[in-house]
């Protein structure tokens, strides 16, 4: 990680990152024929957790996935297929208002979100969430079983990173997600 990235992940500047490396308080190294210094992933996990700061979403190598469906079993399917632990964190949510009082905090990687929920229409909450503007922002994907493909060609027009029509296999939405977090890993 660069030290902008330290800085950025413990909130403090980047002169205060140069302090804990040259200090020893935190493993650093610098890249040959350069001053530019880089710091080890797992040395900064150990560092957080022994001087007690919150850990950032984005550190956590799951993908963090929020799944936004008013059918029950569609969020069931979505749970199976995104059942291993050690690989995501699932959350969902039934309706739109949900979706943003999930997604505040929980900084999703991608937004798996019905267009048609019972409060409101799936691209205002894709606005929404969008607008909010927390870092990195959540690939989005459009499900749906009501639209055609022209409408799907416009979704994604409108800056949905992709789109599935329901039905659809857990193999096939286990990869469309894994496509579309790969090239960000």
């Amino acid at each position: 990680l660069t030290t902008g990235q330290v800085a950025s992940l413990c909130e403090v500047s980047i002169p205060t990152v140069h302090r804990w490396v040259k200090s020893g308080a935190l493993p650093g190294y610098k890249l040959p024929g350069s001053n530019k210094v880089r710091v080890i992933r797992e040395d900064l996990v150990r560092f957080m957790g022994c001087h007690g700061f919150p850990w950032p979403a984005q550190l956590d190598p799951r993908t963090r996935i929020l799944a936004v469906d008013d059918d029950r079993e569609v969020l069931g399917l979505f749970q199976r297929t995104f059942a291993d632990a050690e690989k995501y964190e699932l959350r969902c949510a039934a309706t739109g208002f949900d979706a943003g009082l999930q997604a505040s905090g929980f900084f999703p990687d991608v937004i798996l979100l019905d267009i048609q929920l019972p409060d409101v229409d799936g691209r205002q909450v894709a606005r929404t969430l969008r607008e909010r503007g927390s870092g990195r922002e959540p690939l989005i994907v459009a499900v749906s079983g009501q639209i055609d493909q022209a409408e799907a060609e416009q979704l994604l027009h409108e800056g949905f990173d992709a789109y599935l029509r329901k039905p659809f296999a857990p193999k096939a939405l286990r990869a469309k997600v894994l496509d579309l977090v790969r090239p960000r890993s």
